[in-house]
């Protein structure tokens, strides 16, 4: 799932479809492999050549040729280049 939005969370009687809303970009560069079910958050950046695992929610940006998972998503090792 890539989702390049975010809503906001403003208290009081606001609907949650009636809060400010973030738009950002979602770059996923060339090479990369997500996993199922990954969940990538609005604004972040996957480097080129990273593995990102099943389950994983990816809230910041991932560098290339990493291997990431978790909730949220952490790098766990690195690939040989």
């Amino acid at each position: 799932t890539l989702t390049a939005s975010n809503y906001g969370i403003q208290q009081g009687p606001v609907p949650i479809m009636d809060q400010p809303k973030q738009e950002r970009d979602i770059v996923i560069e060339r090479g990369v492999w997500l996993g199922a079910n990954v969940v990538v958050l609005a604004g972040v950046t996957i480097g080129a050549g990273a593995v990102v695992g099943a389950g994983a929610v990816v809230t910041k940006d991932l560098p290339p040729n990493c291997i990431a998972g978790g909730i949220p998503a952490r790098v766990l090792a690195s690939r040989p280049t």
